[in-house]
């Protein structure tokens, strides 16, 4: 399964786990899904990162700026993951509706762009 198809499947996890009201894994899947998306761009340009942090130096170095990701995407992809370690690994945390609704709003976004050719090349693998 290619990436893109990967972060749509856990897009679409993430929606079904929020609307039965399983917040913690709804905030993880809407983090994988961009953490999919993510690995598509770089795997785009032959690059593959080993950690989580360093998918996400690869895109503020390599995807960042005219024609790559938004500002604001960055950002997202960094909350969406801190989210994520939370909701995974800090038992007294527990992850509102409106925590969700921004991350899977984010993550919606993210995928999007993710389809979307990279300076004039193709979208993600």
């Amino acid at each position: 399964m290619r990436y893109l198809e990967m972060a749509e499947k856990s897009l679409q996890a993430a929606e079904l786990l929020g609307d039965a009201g399983v917040l913690r894994n709804a905030v993880a899947e809407a983090y994988f899904s961009m953490h999919q998306a993510a690995n598509a761009l770089v795997a785009s340009r032959g690059e593959s990162a080993r950690t989580h942090r360093g998918l996400l130096q690869l895109l503020r170095d390599g995807f960042s700026g005219p024609g790559g990701l938004s500002v604001d995407l960055l950002r997202a992809i960094a909350r969406a993951q801190n989210l994520r370690e939370s909701s995974h690994y800090d038992a007294s945390f527990e992850p509102e509706r409106r925590d969700l609704d921004s991350v899977l709003a984010d993550a919606r976004a993210f995928v999007a762009r993710a389809w979307e050719p990279v300076d004039d090349g193709e979208p993600g693998a």
